[in-house]
């Protein structure tokens, strides 16, 4: 949880825009996107996020993929190794 750490491994990956929520969280509950010049002129984005989740045990964070405004987002549910259903929705 540290928003330095964070940063570095971002920056490490060559990430210019990334997005991030907690594991726990469904839909865009907690959802942010961010870039990473964002983050550098104002450190306290990624320190707020983390202490307004403090409670969280794991966050998601990933490279922001402009496509995906683009084209559908498809999750699929599996109940005891069984596929139960698949729900598609695009991103506004």
């Amino acid at each position: 949880r540290s928003p330095t750490q964070l940063l570095k491994q971002i920056k490490a990956r060559g990430w210019k825009t990334f997005v991030m929520k907690q594991s726990e969280s469904g839909f865009c509950l907690g959802f942010l996107k961010l870039t990473v010049e964002q983050c550098e002129q104002d450190p306290s984005i990624l320190a707020k996020y983390f202490s307004g989740y403090a409670n969280c045990p794991e966050y998601i964070v990933q490279e922001a993929i402009e496509g995906f405004t683009r084209n559908w987002e498809t999750r699929c549910f599996w109940w005891n190794g069984k596929f139960l259903y698949a729900i598609a929705n695009m991103a506004a």
